[in-house]
């Protein structure tokens, strides 16, 4: 149909969404299992460890802190340098950050609306279903 070849064309566009459609979709069975296969033994691993998602994600990122700092230690003695970390530049970080409270700010007044109308029963289907 017309809406697929516009949908496709787009997906084409898209990077890293046209990489995984055909994954997702099974146009490539083998690949398609393997990352199935993949993902559950993963999770049944992740299920038999006995760490939380987070234990997981703070001991990768202690392993990569450790990593660096072994790096710039042992990289001079072997007449390397350390990792290549650039510089922070302030401008820069202020300017992001600036973009961030900016955005923040947008939700926080949305979300006081929306919490009042609600409180206040203007908004009467929103309001009955969080009743």
């Amino acid at each position: 149909t017309e809406g697929d070849g516009r949908g496709r064309a787009a997906m084409a566009e898209g990077g890293v969404v046209s990489q995984l459609m055909p994954l997702v979709m099974w146009e490539d069975v083998p690949r398609s299992a393997v990352a199935l296969g993949a993902a559950t033994a993963v999770y049944f691993l992740f299920e038999l460890s006995g760490l939380y998602a987070a234990a997981v994600v703070f001991y990768v990122l202690l392993a990569a802190v450790l990593g660096c700092f072994a790096w710039a230690n042992v990289g001079p003695i072997l007449g390397r340098e350390g990792p290549p970390v650039s510089e922070p530049n302030p401008d820069a970080i202020e300017a992001k950050v600036g973009e961030i409270a900016e955005k923040a700010k947008g939700v926080a007044v949305l979300a006081a609306g929306v919490g009042y109308r609600l409180a206040k029963g203007q908004e009467p289907a929103p309001t009955v279903k969080t009743a």
